[in-house]
This record gives C-alpha cells, structure tokens and sequence, in this order.
C-alpha cells in the first residue's frame, strides 16, 4: 500500500508531494530524491507552516517519516472526540509548538465540577496529543482541571491511571463509552483522591527527592516550583502529597515546551495517590 493509500486524510498537491491543513496547521510530506531525481523507496521529508501563511516557499522542514507512518489530522481526533464527550464539554485548551506546528496537546475540560472545600473546582478533562513528523504516537489520557478561584491548573495521568497510545486513531471508534465511565469514576472518587493526598504528609526527604528530580530540568524549575510551594502550602511545617502535586502541575501549566511539560506532569504524579477504584476504570481499555 503507497503512502496516499495508507493515510485517506492527505490530499495530493502534486506527484509525490501530499497536504493536509486544518485550523492548527498546514503540513506537507514530500518524497525524498537523490540528486538525478529519483526517489528514495519508502520515505517522505515533512515540512509545516502556519495556518495563515499563503506563501507556498516559506516552509519549515521537520523531520523525516516512512510510508509506514500512519497520519492522524489534529482537528479531525479532536472533533472526534468533542463529538463523544457531547454537550459535557465544558471548554478546550490548545498547545502547539510554534514555529514548527508539529506537535499538539489538546485539553478537553468536561463540565460538572465537584466543588472541594479549600480546593476549589475539579473537573475531569480529556488530554488528547498528536504529531506529524513521527516522534510522538497519538496519546490520550485523563486527568483533572482545579480551579482554586486565582488560577486553573490542568494535569493529565500518564502513570497510574492508563495513557491510550497508537499511531493512528479512527474517530469513528465508541470512545464516548470509556470517557463516561471516566467522568462517572472522576465523580465518585475525586473527594476521596484529594482528602487521601491532603492528610499524606510527605517526609523531608521525599520532598528533597521530588525537588532534586525536577532541578534536572534546570535550576530554576526547582526554584520556581519551591517558591508556588510556599505560596500554597497551609502549615509552614508541614508539606503534603496534594500540595506538592499542585505545585508541580501548576508549573507545567505555565511551561511552553510540550515535551518538558509531560515530563513534569509524570513528576507530579509520583507524589499522588490515586484510589484503587478510579485505577480500576482503566482496565476496561479503548476498543480501537
């Protein structure tokens, strides 16, 4: 099967030179050539751009991908999703990496909040990540958006709550069954998570070992993230799970590079407990 055949999203704009555009981006996959103009079997240079650009010449190249890459349109998973999660769908985020445009992480925040004493607002969303030039495979994940009443913050569990991954992903898939089991967990659970990560008081050198880790990203990060850890934590003697989980992922909001920020957030759930009744929602799978 040829590289048109095994992605129906692309269309042709000339021999060997294929499109996709959507409201994200605009990308291109050309076959490679040697110098006397034949093809190199199997493989296609990409190369992106800015939805609004016009100009054809001013194109950015960004890697390399074989015919075996299966391409999956950030706008079409999206919409596949949001048609899943319905009139529930509270309000979308979106993150793309500019200038390149190859990578896009999309929050998808459901609506119903459960409202926590001295929490604030926690509503269950839907992490969706995408690429086109083959470094990152189609992942969805859950997680939850707090909204203490100064600031939102979004996190996504990679870990001890299931990460769905392929390369390809069929919109027309019964998604809709597994985010309603989610939000019907989220809801059950929530109250429990939060009051089990507010009492777990972390040991100093756990805490020591979590600031350690993230100063591996760059000093500052440690910094930065100690210093949101003293604006929120309630006992200046104390620090607990869900304080310090909040400080991290409340940094990796802020944090632009899309790569870092997962990085972040998988620190920011090692800290957390998560109830065996929420992990168990997991094991039902997505049916792709």
């Amino acid at each position: 099967m040829g590289f048109l055949e095994n992605n129906p999203e692309l269309e042709v704009v000339q021999e060997g030179i294929y499109k996709h555009e959507d409201r994200y981006s605009k990308v291109f996959y050309k076959r490679l050539t040697v110098i006397d103009g034949q093809p190199i079997p199997d493989y296609h240079a990409v190369y992106t751009q800015d939805p609004t650009n016009e100009d054809p010449k001013d194109l950015r190249f960004c890697g390399v991908v074989s015919d075996d890459y299966k391409f999956s349109g950030n706008e079409s998973l999206i919409e596949g999703l949001k048609t899943s999660i319905g009139n529930a769908l509270f309000r979308e985020k979106h993150y793309l990496n500019s200038p390149y445009y190859t990578s896009l992480r999309s929050e998808l925040i459901i609506s119903n909040p459960q409202t926590i004493r001295n929490v604030g607002d926690i509503h269950p969303q839907v992490v969706v990540e995408n690429s086109y030039n083959g470094k990152r495979k189609v992942l969805i994940s859950f997680g939850i958006m707090v909204n203490d009443g100064r600031r939102e913050t979004s996190f996504s569990f990679k870990d001890k709550m299931i990460t769905y991954s392929q390369v390809h992903i069929e919109s027309a898939r019964t998604r809709s069954t597994e985010i309603g089991q989610y939000v019907n967990s989220f809801n059950s659970n929530i109250q429990t998570l939060v009051s089990q990560n507010l009492t777990n008081i972390l040991s100093e050198d756990d805490i020591l070992s979590t600031l350690d880790l993230i100063e591996k990203l760059g000093k500052r990060k440690r910094e930065t993230i100690s210093s949101i850890l003293q604006e929120i934590r309630s006992d200046s003697n104390n620090i607990s799970s869900w304080q310090m989980f909040l400080a991290i992922s409340r940094f990796s909001t802020e944090e632009k590079n899309l790569n870092i920020k997962s990085l972040i957030e998988n620190m920011a759930e090692r800290v957390l407990i998560v109830p065996t009744a929420m992990m168990r929602m997991t094991e039902v799978g997505i049916n792709t």
